[in-house]
């Protein structure tokens, strides 16, 4: 059983007959504790953050793997609260334009920030989870790997080379002295 007087939220469902006439309600209480753990749980870079909000900015979960607890010492913590002003403007970005996806420039640094829509909350206000990440983040392991690919295609190359030059040179050098003789 969940605690006494924790926070949660309370999903309800209405069940219908064929007539559309009400039989019942399901319902189910999520802790807001098991909303940050689900959280904490998504896979992210170091210099990321992700978090559950309002459509108002107030955050109901916040996690970032540098800084385990963004949340400590607020009741009701507002994005501003943060003070990730890059967090800030991505989520200002996303209610300007609701495109779910983009990249963004602050302070002259990238970011790419995702958001989703949680479906059927019944609240105030409709809650969405976002995830901003450095673009360096995403981009630096895949140029090191490009980079690294390039380094062993050369070496392979040269070692082809010297391979074929040093076989087709035993190979030549009895049928040149074959042809002399």
């Amino acid at each position: 059983g969940s605690k006494k007087n924790e926070l949660g939220i309370t999903a309800v469902y209405p069940i219908y007959d064929k007539s559309k006439k009400l039989r019942g309600v399901f319902g189910i209480d999520i802790p807001l504790g098991t909303v940050s753990t689900f959280v904490k749980n998504i896979k992210i870079t170091k210099n990321s953050v992700v978090f559950v909000c309002d459509a108002r900015g107030h955050l109901i979960t916040a996690y970032s793997a540098a800084s385990t607890n963004l949340l400590e010492g607020y009741k009701m913590p507002r994005l501003a609260n943060l003070k990730m002003p890059w967090v800030e403007q991505s989520f200002d970005l996303y209610r300007q334009t609701e495109d779910p996806t983009f990249i963004y420039t602050h302070n002259n640094k990238k970011y790419i920030a995702a958001y989703e829509k949680i479906p059927d909350i019944k609240s105030d206000s409709e809650w969405t989870i976002g995830i901003v990440t450095p673009f360096k983040d995403v981009v630096a392991p895949l140029q090191r790997g490009i980079f690294l690919s390039f380094i062993f295609v050369f070496i392979a190359l040269g070692i082809g080379i010297a391979f074929s030059a040093f076989f087709s040179s035993r190979i030549s050098k009895p049928i040149i002295k074959l042809a002399k003789d």
